[in-house]
């Protein structure tokens, strides 16, 4: 009975524990906002026409509009690419900025086919890896790599129980099969080290 209490207590909190950090982060980042966006709502509407919770509906209004601008005119598009190119300017900044970039862009770039294919690579000591691709083509972007015959591509190997991988440099022809599921569902496999793999899912 011992057993089957800690059993059930772990799968609580392993089911549980990812829902309740993303709640936590977005209820952290949704906070902020409604206290950044409170005081000058307050300052421009008065203390009576305020209500709590006009600053998180002002945060989707801003972003929107942002995402409107960008999207729509070059004149913003010069203006944010003249401030990403000051904070790339600093040091520390520039990897925090370049980091968290990189991976947005892995997952939201609408060139799904060569940057959210999920593989598997075989090496030739036996070994299977599932890898993401992240670049088919290093033309124009390192020329040295592009002219290796054989072609090769970048893939990251992600590493079990922890936030980090491998950036490998591979022939195409190393690759065995290409998977039918998405970086998200690979990153979640490969993370738990297979152990949350649902067998009954096909």
């Amino acid at each position: 009975m011992t057993k089957k209490f800690f059993k059930w207590c772990i799968t609580a909190l392993l089911t549980l524990a990812p829902l309740i950090l993303t709640l936590v982060v977005v209820f952290k980042v949704l906070q902020i906002a409604e206290f950044i966006f409170s005081s000058v709502l307050r300052a421009v509407l008065g203390e009576k026409l305020y209500y709590p919770g006009m600053g998180m509906i002002t945060t989707f209004i801003v972003l929107a509009l942002c995402g409107y601008l960008l999207e729509k005119h070059n004149f913003f598009r010069r203006i944010f690419s003249r401030f990403s190119g000051l904070i790339e300017k600093i040091p520390g900044a520039r990897a925090i900025y370049n980091f968290v970039k990189n991976i947005i862009s892995l997952f939201g770039s609408s060139k799904k086919g060569e940057f959210s294919e999920t593989v598997l690579v075989k090496f030739g000591d036996g070994r299977y890896e599932i890898g993401l691709v992240t670049c088919k083509d290093f033309t124009g972007i390192m020329p040295e790599i592009a002219e290796i015959e054989g072609g090769l591509i970048g893939i990251v190997f992600p590493w079990a129980f922890q936030f980090a991988g491998r950036p490998v440099l591979i022939p195409e022809s190393m690759i065995v099969k290409r998977l039918k599921m998405s970086p998200e569902e690979a990153l979640r496999m490969v993370f738990t080290g297979f152990i949350l793999l649902d067998k009954n899912e096909k």
